[in-house]
Parts: structure tokens; C-alpha cells; sequence
């Protein structure tokens, strides 16, 4: 069965809306899992400054700090998933622009729509790398401090 060129543009229409809501959704998600990671290891910081007398046995050290190195790996391995989907979907929304001839200039107005150097490049992990060590990083940190906390007290 042949679609009609319609057709075909309105499926375009729709697969291209449908990869740009998903990664507002990635991007998004990034940040709710950074702050629940934040808020998670915050809290262990709350509550071994609330209850130190609770930290005065090692095995409590070492379940806090086993539970604070938990919640930063599944919070960093989550930000890595979400950032390769969100590049993912951005590769899907600029095919679609491609197969709307976006970059093209005279099809919709005078000049392209979009830059003509996106044409040819699809999006990379690495152009999000700067924001990626960013929340590692911010992670991490909380992280030991939190480890320190647990063993200072």
C-alpha cells in the first residue's frame, strides 16, 4: 500500500512531534533525577547530623555509606540512559527535518528554516558532555561529603 504525499507528511508531522516531546521528557527526567539524587544524599547528611549517636557503631557507617554509593550509581547511570535517549530522539527529530527538506532554502520561505550545517550532522553525546560531568561531578561530590559526614561523626 503507497502512501499519499500527504500522508507521508503528516506521518512526518507526527513521528517529528512525537521525538520532540520525548526528549522535552528526557530533558526533563535529567533534572528530577538530579534533585532526588541531591535530596537522597542530603537527607542521609540530615539525618547523621540529626542522630550522631546513632553513627558511633561501624556497621552503621558502613550501611550508610553502601546506601549513599548506591544512590549516586543508579543516579548517574540514569542520567547516562536519559542523556543517550535524549540524543537519540534528537537524531529522529532531525531526520524528520531533513525528510521535510527543512534546510532546504525556497521550500516553506525564502532561506532554510534551519541551519544548513544540521543537515549533514546528527547530534553527538559529547555536545552534551559539558552538562553530563557537570551533574556527575555535583553528584560525586555530594556523595563523598556524605561518606565523610557518616565517618566524621
Amino acid at each position: 500500500m503507497e502512501l499519499k504525499d500527504s500522508e507521508k507528511v503528516s506521518s512526518l508531522i507526527s513521528l517529528s512531534n512525537h521525538a520532540y516531546d520525548e526528549t522535552k521528557r528526557y530533558r526533563d527526567h535529567i533534572w528530577k533525577i538530579l534533585v532526588w539524587t541531591i535530596g537522597l544524599l542530603v537527607g542521609v547528611i540530615a539525618a547523621a547530623d540529626s542522630k550522631p549517636d546513632l553513627l558511633t557503631n561501624c556497621n552503621a557507617k558502613w550501611i550508610g555509606s553502601i546506601f549513599v554509593t548506591i544512590i549516586a550509581i543508579l543516579g548517574i547511570w540514569d542520567i547516562h540512559f536519559d542523556y543517550a535517549q535524549f540524543v537519540w530522539n534528537r537524531n529522529l527529530l532531525r531526520k524528520c527535518e531533513r525528510e521535510l527538506k527543512f534546510y532546504k532554502e525556497g521550500i516553506y520561505c525564502d532561506k532554510a528554516l534551519l541551519p544548513k550545517e544540521w543537515e549533514s550532522n546528527d547530534y553527538k553525546l559529547r555536545q552534551c558532555l559539558k552538562h553530563y560531568i557537570q551533574w556527575i561531578f555535583v553528584i560525586l561530590v555530594i556523595a563523598i561529603y556524605c561518606i565523610y559526614v557518616l565517618w566524621a561523626v
